[in-house]
């Protein structure tokens, strides 16, 4: 059986990609100016521009688009100079380590491209809370948990002199001020967010203290290597 040219290939994912784009749009644009109470299968039809059936051929359930989208929003913080396998760590001393990824991860939430998107991620990510906070919650948390398995991949390659009980301490520091992130959120979106108005949220610079604070609470337990 023939296979397809190349080019055709090539036009069929990029119209594949911009239907997804387009739905991904509709959705965020129905939640961040109505609510997500106007996210109905009915308005998105009608947003996007496209079927029903095309709509669920990209994705499996309503809820899973918005999803999608915050995910796109959270991921930059993961791609951060935290998580990237070309930054090294420069310590002079294993037993420096977890003073340097304090360090790392201190300086990725100051980072312009990380505080650009979550503006846009906590507002539908509250809006979406008040639906469905269990598979919000549990996609968060999922990407955390690829972001923890990556940054220790990272550090395993760099640092191979790690014995074993070495290696197990530093993954459970990264593992933990990783979700650190996640709680600083929580924190921040109970203490500043107006739950009469879920979709005003506050500039992300007002977070910052509550990812300082997690962190903290996080070395308060920081391993002696």
């Amino acid at each position: 059986m023939l296979k397809p040219p190349s080019h055709t290939l090539d036009k069929r994912r990029a119209r594949t990609l911009a239907t997804r784009t387009a739905i991904l749009d509709a959705a965020e644009a129905l939640v961040t100016e109505d609510g997500i109470g106007a996210l109905t299968t009915k308005a998105l039809v009608e947003k996007a521009g496209v079927s029903e059936r095309t709509i669920f051929n990209h994705f499996s359930h309503i809820d899973h688009i918005l999803i999608a989208r915050i995910t796109e929003y959270i991921t930059p913080l993961f791609n951060s100079d935290c998580f990237s396998h070309e930054e090294q760590l420069h310590v002079e001393k294993v037993e420096d380590l977890p003073d340097a990824i304090e360090a790392k991860f201190l300086a990725s939430i100051l980072e312009p491209e990380v505080q650009s998107a979550p503006n846009k991620f906590f507002t539908l990510a509250s809006a979406m809370a008040q639906q469905n906070h269990r598979l919000l919650a549990e996609n968060i948390f999922q990407l955390l948990m690829r972001a923890s398995v990556v940054g220790m991949e990272r550090l395993e390659k760099e640092f191979p002199q790690l014995t074993v009980d070495q290696r197990y301490k530093i993954g459970i520091y990264l593992h933990n001020l990783t979700f650190a992130l996640g709680a600083g959120f929580g924190r921040g979106v109970e203490t500043l967010c107006d739950t009469d108005n879920p979709l005003s949220m506050p500039d992300i610079e007002e977070f910052i203290p509550h990812f300082k604070w997690a962190i903290q609470q996080v070395n308060q337990g920081k391993p002696t290597l």
